[in-house]
């Protein structure tokens, strides 16, 4: 009889909480929250030396997060109430940003943060701005939570309604009227399965379903190889085409379905930028399910991005660095795997031979200048494996950093700006 043992991905807010226990910060809720401002307050010696880790989603990137807590012999304040907001260190040591200020009185000078989480997309999102803007509407959150339901209106697979929940139904060989953002995010998308001649690739649904990682009934056993067969007959991103005037999506099989969970929350996160960005927002960091985008700064010093050492266990950052404009998402195959037969079989799903990855690359994080870009190519560097994924990360100059698995330890190979 097969035995098999499933390891589910781990609840980002579980996550933040095991870190910020020890912090004395306050977890994100289930549900959303108003928005917080922090006022200027005396910092205590252990706040000035606080690390803030923000365990992102569970995918190993951890954004540093200075100065969002009190320190451990105050209590924390309710909902709503002022809390500290000074600037203080990044976490990572050596990595972290040196003050853009001119001094000492420069370095002195109080900002305001406000914040704002809640859900979308089966996962959690964050914002906060620094130093925000007099044109800011004062239900900012609602907006940026309307934002959201349009992105789900668009390209969720579990929203009968959305467009590509209609478009996947129709079994139309013609051109299928959809909004610009969904034809313009099916576009890219596209652009990386070319380049990565099909590593990439948006229709790999029914192959994510068979191998127990999908919406569906999960046996959490390996499909047969007939079943394969007939699923990899389904799939293909040379039968899916896109255009944008006027948008639309068009498939070349009737059968051939669509899933975005690998770009949409990178799109997401941009969408939510541009939003605040149009009500003057020149300092920002937005965060859905672990995929972030950051601009301008945190008062005198840039945002602190670190990864994490993948093993799910501890909280040792393998890297950190200064992030004043840009993107930075995470994939790896750590946190959401099962095992039968006493085989271990990842999410990360190769479309091209219809099988989970075999390959020591435990994660990739891709720097970008937007966040569906970077949760592209972290995708799709997972899927072709360190050696490959090395390869055309420098052919396409792209700033990568792989975590490798070696014996009882881990190596990072990196490239571009993570190498600097």
């Amino acid at each position: 009889m097969r035995r098999s043992r499933r390891v589910e991905t781990s609840c980002w807010s579980s996550a933040f909480a095991r870190i910020a226990g020890s912090l004395n910060m306050r977890p994100p809720s289930a549900e959303a929250s108003s928005p917080r401002a922090s006022s200027p307050r005396a910092s205590s010696p252990r706040a000035a030396s606080a690390r803030a880790v923000l365990a992102a989603a569970g995918l190993g990137l951890l954004i540093s997060l200075t100065g969002c807590g009190p320190p451990a012999s105050e209590a924390p304040a309710p909902a709503g109430a002022p809390a500290a907001e000074t600037p203080r260190d990044s976490a990572g040591g050596e990595a972290a940003a040196e003050p853009r200020g001119s001094g000492a009185a420069d370095a002195a000078q109080p900002i305001t943060v406000i914040e704002a989480r809640g859900r979308t997309m089966g996962t959690t999102y964050s914002v906060k701005i620094a130093s925000p803007p007099p044109t800011l509407p004062e239900a900012w959150q609602l907006q940026v939570d309307a934002e959201l339901r349009r992105v789900n209106d668009q390209m969720s697979t579990y929203l009968k309604s959305s467009e590509l929940s209609r478009f996947n139904r129709s079994q139309s060989t013609d051109w299928f009227e959809v909004s610009p953002e969904t034809a313009e995010v099916v576009q890219y998308a596209l652009e990386v399965s070319r380049l990565t001649e099909g590593a990439f690739d948006v229709t790999v649904a029914p192959l994510i379903n068979a191998w127990s990682f999908g919406p569906e009934q999960r046996t959490n056993q390996p499909p047969s190889e007939a079943t394969l067969q007939r699923l990899l007959d389904q799939v293909g991103y040379q039968s899916l085409e896109a255009r944008l005037e006027p948008p639309a999506l068009r498939k070349g099989k009737p059968e051939l379905t669509v899933d975005l969970s690998a770009i949409a929350k990178g799109h997401g996160v941009d969408r939510v930028v541009d939003l605040l960005a149009g009500f003057g927002c020149e300092h920002l960091f937005v965060e859905i399910g672990g995929e972030v985008r950051v601009a301008g700064g945190r008062g005198d010093r840039d945002w602190g991005i670190g990864v994490q050492q993948p093993d799910g266990q501890s909280n040792q950052i393998m890297t950190a660095l200064p992030l004043a404009d840009g993107a930075v998402a995470t994939s790896g195959d750590y946190r959401n795997f099962f095992e039968a037969d006493g085989q271990r079989f990842s999410h990360t799903i190769d479309p091209r031979s219809g099988r989970p990855v075999q390959d020591p690359l435990a994660s990739v994080s891709v720097m970008a200048n937007n966040c569906m870009k970077a949760d592209a190519w972290a995708t799709a560097i997972n899927v072709l494996g360190h050696r490959e994924g090395l390869r055309v990360a420098r052919e396409q100059q792209l700033d990568v950093m792989l975590i490798v698995r070696e014996g009882d330890g881990y190596v990072s190979v990196k490239t571009g700006v993570f190498d600097g």
